[in-house]
């Protein structure tokens, strides 16, 4: 039985830590492509 609640408390960690990890990533991605646009994407992209 500990073992299982230990399995299940790992998964509902996991699929916690995944769900933070993709809306970080949208939000970073949203604030990049509006801070672009902002500069003038072209220079940006361009620059590396």
């Amino acid at each position: 039985m500990r073992l299982e609640a230990w399995h299940v408390l790992v998964l509902l960690i996991l699929l916690v830590v995944a769900v933070v990890v993709i809306v970080a990533v949208t939000l970073l991605v949203r604030w990049v492509v509006r801070t672009a646009d902002r500069r003038g994407g072209s220079n940006g992209s361009k620059r590396r």
